[in-house]
């Protein structure tokens, strides 16, 4: 039965095996295997396929174990011969893998010193450049809707039995810009599976790798089904990085992916990494697995999108972060989703929020103490707060933002939001008053290529003025009559201010002041319950931080 479907419009994984400019795009392998199944770019393509194949069954088993039905990731697809099976030749929807050809030659590829792995290495992260340009030479993207999610196979990976190093591989995951992608050599590519029927006997084979030939990867590779376990496991750690997550206490993205065949054979061949006979039956206990935290960020990740799935979940989210004194206010338009909680950067304890949708969620001082071991309490706690629409925001010293607070001039206490900009200038900020007769009556806006200023204008002629009058002055006069407002910003940032416009209570919007296309877009109005006072920050030639106070 042939079943014709379209695809998910989410981001695809491309998948591409990257070559020197002279390689002959062959790959380590045994002399006995190359008689068998050969070592070159056909079976390359076929056993990258498989292996992309079980990454993708493997995640949607995960994703259903823990609730989120077989969500997974898909390909970018071509028509072409199946190769899933050595029986099925028709031509069908497969995985697309692309061939690039280096600019750096097989010798510079294999180099020494750039094998990350080797100790002595001057240059140990130079593979990632020369993937990198190469990857992003051939897809070219040009905005952030063109992200990419890559898996590169370095082909011309080669073990080196004079210095026993393998060269021309690194084991590496991430990204910035467009380009997110996991790179990986092709040193044990010998043991993987090309077929579907080849993965029980792949994941099975007590074959002793031979180190005069091919490689025994961080000493745990010293069977062939050892070595499959950690080439296909550890190259999906890396893809896991390319989506976004980071080390975690356990599962693939620390070491469990050494375990990797339990999830697909009923019993486990002995083990030299162990010297000891494998499990008699591998039970689902046994397996490894994502962590929970990983499988909540593909949950809301663009790539497993599904056609189910609401269109506001994976819009563009920027929460922000309220002080409010004996906790922090998130606000998001989406919700939040769950919480992290790390000390030292080292992961501590989360907890999560979703199903249930908070777009204002009130974290206490109390709850997050709580969740800590008593030794720890008294050191900076970061928390990561990630929303359903795939947003993020680090609060870098939760107890200072919760309890942030600012002396007005009148002896009230505000409090203040969450800094955008780096800040680095003189302290700023501007006043409205409190509990007088004065009523704001216009908001001066002054700016340019970046915001130089803002001055609050009330009914007496007195001013309250945060930054400086540089570049074009523009006034945005409050309907006072109606009873009209200061709601809050929204505000462009990155390094700086770069600009702003105004919100009203009466749902109005000002034009635009400043860049108008520089940093990125923020929200800055306060919790419900709270309303602007004032705006703190500090000015250089122009604003370089900047935050809404609020009572």
């Amino acid at each position: 039965m042939t079943i014709h479907m379209m695809p998910l419009a989410a981001p695809p994984l491309h998948l591409v095996i990257l070559l020197g400019s002279d390689s002959p795009a062959t790959f380590d392998c045994p002399a006995d295997k190359i008689k068998t199944q050969g070592n070159g770019l056909d079976t390359a393509t076929r056993k990258f396929r498989m292996a992309a194949y079980l990454w993708q069954a493997y995640t949607a088993e995960e994703m259903a174990k823990n609730k989120f039905g077989r969500r997974t990731f898909r390909f970018e697809e071509t028509w072409a011969a199946e190769s899933i099976s050595h029986r099925d030749k028709i031509p069908r929807m497969v995985p697309k893998v692309h061939v690039l050809r280096s600019e750096r030659t097989v010798a510079e590829i294999r180099d020494l010193d750039i094998a990350q792995q080797n100790p002595n290495g001057k240059r140990t992260g130079e593979l990632w450049d020369i993937a990198y340009q190469t990857v992003e030479k051939h897809f070219a993207p040009k905005t952030i809707y063109e992200k990419k999610y890559v898996a590169v196979l370095i082909l011309d990976s080669k073990w080196d039995t004079s210095s026993n190093v393998i060269t021309g591989h690194a084991a590496l995951g991430g990204g910035s810009g467009f380009i997110q992608m996991g790179i990986f050599g092709s040193h044990s590519l010998h043991t993987w599976p090309a077929f579907i029927e080849d993965v029980i006997p792949s994941f099975t084979d007590c074959t002793r790798i031979d180190t005069r030939i091919v490689a025994n990867d961080a000493g745990q590779s010293g069977s062939y089904w050892e070595a499959c376990c950690i080439g296909i496991g550890a190259f999906l750690h890396e893809v896991g990085h390319a989506f976004g997550c980071p080390h975690q206490p356990d599962g693939i993205m620390v070491r469990d992916y050494i375990k990797l065949n339990r999830s697909f054979v009923m019993r486990e061949s002995y083990s030299t990494r162990t010297k000891a006979p494998g499990l008699r039956l591998c039970m689902p206990q046994d397996e490894c697995h994502w962590h929970r935290l990983d499988i909540l960020r593909f949950r809301f990740h663009p790539c497993f999108k599904s056609t189910s799935d609401p269109p506001f979940l994976f819009e563009s989210d920027k929460p922000q972060v309220y002080g409010v004194g004996v906790a922090a206010i998130i606000v998001s338009s989406t919700g939040v989703a769950w919480v992290e909680i790390y000390i030292n950067e080292t992961l501590q304890n989360y907890y999560e929020v979703f199903p249930k949708v908070e777009r204002n969620l009130t974290i206490s001082v109390s709850e997050v103490l709580s969740k800590i071991h008593p030794a720890e309490k008294s050191k900076k706690i970061k928390l990561s707060i990630f929303t359903i629409g795939n947003g993020k925001v680090d609060i870098e010293d939760f107890m200072e933002t919760a309890q942030s607070s600012f002396k007005l001039p009148g002896g009230e206490k505000a409090y203040q939001g969450m800094k955008l900009g780096l800040g680095g200038g003189s302290r700023s900020e501007a006043i409205l008053p409190i509990g007088s007769n004065k009523v704001l009556n216009v908001i001066r806006a002054y700016s340019g290529s970046a915001l130089n200023g803002i001055e609050f204008i009330f009914d007496d002629g007195s001013s309250s003025l945060f930054g400086n009058r540089g570049g074009s002055c523009s006034e945005f006069p409050l309907d006072t009559r109606r009873g009209e407002t200061l709601l809050g910003f929204s505000v462009r940032s990155g390094f700086w201010v770069d600009g702003c416009d105004i919100l009203t209570t009466l749902g109005r919007r000002s034009p635009f002041f400043g860049n108008s296309s520089g940093g990125s877009l923020h929200t800055m109005i306060p919790p419900r319950g709270y309303r602007v006072v004032g705006v703190s920050g500090t000015v250089g030639q122009w604003v370089d931080s900047f935050t809404i106070l609020y009572v």
